[in-house]
């Protein structure tokens, strides 16, 4: 939301620059998608960053120049949180169907699923 975090991002770009050892220059785009409350940051980072990662990072060669401009972009936070909802939901199905596996009937039998650790915290609830 305007006024946005340009200062800090231009921060972070220096300190990223020096942890990967080359030259990074921050470029302030003007006309990114803005949200309409303020509630809405984690999801409009996530789906902008998938964007960008999707769309055009890994669809370029890497001598090539990145265009990261996302004017014209619109952003559906409502529908971006209800598809994470579900990636959360299948990734705690998936890792139920894992550990309904690795309990094996077979007593000498190694599973391929890594091993249940149940936190004290999960035995309250």
């Amino acid at each position: 939301m305007p006024p946005g975090n340009q200062q800090e991002a231009h921060y972070v770009t220096q300190k990223l620059s020096r942890l990967i050892q080359k030259p990074l220059r921050f470029i302030p785009l003007n006309d990114s998608p803005l949200q309409d409350n303020s509630s809405d940051c984690g999801v409009f980072v996530c789906l902008n960053m998938r964007h960008l990662l999707l769309k055009r990072l890994l669809m370029v060669r890497t001598d090539s120049k990145v265009s990261m401009s996302l004017g014209g972009s619109m952003v559906d936070a409502s529908a971006g949180r209800k598809e994470m909802l579900r990636i959360i939901d299948d990734f705690r199905r998936e890792g139920e169907r894992r550990r309904s596996q690795s309990h094996s009937p077979h007593p000498g039998r190694k599973s391929k699923s890594p091993p249940r650790i149940d936190s004290p915290r999960a035995k309250e609830i």
